[in-house]
């Protein structure tokens, strides 16, 4: 799955998920499977680099009510188009199984370095917007 993700592989990834999987995102509210291909595909055109480094360390447990979940925590690696801070973020996911596809997922992580690193590359732009115009002046 995180392979998938690393390869900009959807359709890959459509495969694990059941047809009416429940997706929760840093979201308190689901969104479909193809709602989070989409929103990967967008969010992917702003990224240079994406890995998982030190690759996904993961657990898979039954609980008491017979369900299949599988936990999973990673750090995902990369950069902003146009910067080279290279961000860190952590993400832990867990996901329920139900006959081989996953039918529910709950994924975390922090965005606020990627905001950040958005945020210079736009003052970076600007600031040489800026000075092209002071120059054509």
């Amino acid at each position: 799955m995180h392979d998938y993700f690393k390869d900009s592989n959807y359709e890959g990834l459509k495969e694990l998920y059941a047809e009416d999987a429940q997706i929760y995102e840093n979201s308190l509210e689901p969104s479909s499977v193809d709602d989070m291909i989409k929103q990967g595909k967008e969010g992917r055109e702003f990224i240079e680099a994406y890995d998982f480094p030190n690759g996904v360390k993961c657990e898979m447990i039954t609980n008491d009510a017979g369900e299949k979940w599988v936990n999973s925590w990673a750090v995902w690696s990369g950069n902003v188009k146009g910067s080279t801070t290279e961000l860190k973020v952590p993400i832990i996911s867990r996901f329920q199984f139900k006959d081989g596809k996953i039918v529910k997922e709950y994924s975390y992580w922090d965005n606020l370095q990627t905001y950040n690193a958005f945020e210079e590359v736009a003052t970076e732009k600007l600031d040489l917007l800026e000075e092209r115009l002071e120059e054509d002046q």
